[in-house]
């Protein structure tokens, strides 16, 4: 998925960016600030931690990119919901969103507000149950209808729509069985074999432009 970005990015007010970044890359927690340090040492595995460094890191990275200056730098807040948002005065109008499962990641940015997901499609997930739980009527009997070599294909295309959706409004899963509003658009994404993924936005269409993650050094 994606092309290798320019030298200089530029974004206009009607894309949407979004980066593959795969996850097998070593990084260093001295890149994040001190949430997201603690937030690291949280994890039981050692693989999970430096999975969530080596997704963070690069967030930072890219985002400092955009901006001109060391993303180590960047000065992150975050709503009463946990999603983080730049309080840099130059880059008002940036915004972003982080998602990693398995050892991949995906990283959103555009000037409105955005949300992505990206999941490993797993083989033992209840599909079904949880369809029935938290998606609308027409949606679990989408997968029920699906062949069933394709159900687990079909429940994580759907779950990484409504994941990304709920991402970009900000709001918990609680609310996950909410219909997608008709004046939302959320794009399909197919970051890697045997992942689903996807990309969500309020309003007007925008072009969404995909690039791959790799380190570089300016």
């Amino acid at each position: 998925m994606g092309a290798d970005p320019p030298a200089v990015l530029s974004l206009a007010a009607d894309e949407v960016h979004v980066w593959r970044i795969p996850l097998d890359v070593e990084a260093q927690g001295d890149e994040l600030d001190a949430h997201e340090r603690e937030r690291a040492a949280k994890f039981r595995f050692e693989r999970d931690r430096r999975t969530y460094i080596a997704a963070h890191a690069a967030m930072r990275r890219i985002l400092g990119w955009y901006l001109g200056c060391p993303g180590a730098g960047l000065v992150l807040a975050r709503s009463t919901r946990g999603k983080p948002f730049l309080e840099t005065e130059a880059a008002p109008a940036l915004r972003f969103n982080l998602s990693h499962s398995g050892r991949l990641a995906l990283l959103a940015v555009s000037h409105i507000e955005v949300g992505a997901d990206v999941e490993l499609i797993r083989e033992n997930a209840d599909a079904a149950g949880l369809a029935k739980r938290f998606f609308p009527a027409p949606e679990y009997m989408a997968l029920l209808e699906a062949e069933p070599g394709e159900q687990q294909r079909v429940f994580f295309r759907l779950w990484t729509r409504r994941e990304a959706f709920l991402k970009a409004r900000g709001t918990g899963l609680e609310r996950v069985s909410d219909e997608i509003p008709a004046h939302w658009h959320v794009v399909d994404l197919d970051p890697d074999p045997g992942y689903a993924g996807a990309v969500a936005w309020e309003g007007p269409g925008a072009r969404v432009v995909q690039f791959r993650y790799s380190i570089r050094t300016s």
